[in-house]
């Protein structure tokens, strides 16, 4: 029991201050979004000082609500036990064994790139929406390398 109180309060400090921090970024951005810092003044206009502030917050939010869902799945495959149920699934369906064992690790990378898929998705939205015009297309090309490395 000492090492799962010992994990909470690990994992509560580390997602409150990964969120604490986002938002205080988002704060300082968001004040500062009408006047570009003197350093720039000469090199960036008040449009594109603009811009930069406003795909920051964009991507700040984005990362707050991508933290929320690691943390819940990250509690479910810890503490709720999911870590357990896949691995008694895979020994049921494989028996023990290394194989088993590199079958569970495949598994929880699976899922998590799963559950980060529609995140990378946003992401390049975001990206696209900012700075360059390329569509669902371009993020195809860009993640079906990853996804074949993830089979060799």
């Amino acid at each position: 029991m000492t090492f799962t109180i010992a994990f909470l309060i690990a994992f509560l400090a580390s997602f409150g201050l990964r969120h604490w921090l986002a938002q205080r970024q988002m704060r300082f951005v968001a004040k500062h979004r009408d006047s570009v810092p003197a350093e720039f003044a000469e090199k960036v206009t008040l449009a594109e000082h603009q811009k930069a502030a406003d795909y920051t917050i964009a991507k700040l939010r984005l990362g707050v609500l991508e933290n929320g869902v690691s943390a819940i799945i990250l509690i479910g495959f810890t503490l709720l036990g999911g870590l357990q149920i896949l691995n008694i699934s895979l020994s049921q369906l494989l028996g023990d064994g290394i194989t088993q064992q590199i079958a569970l690790l495949g598994s929880i990378a699976i899922i998590s790139g799963i559950v980060d898929l529609p995140f990378s998705w946003y992401k390049h939205r975001i990206d696209c929406d900012y700075f360059r015009n390329s569509g669902p297309a371009f993020f195809l090309v860009q993640a079906i390398p990853f996804g074949r490395a993830l089979w060799v």
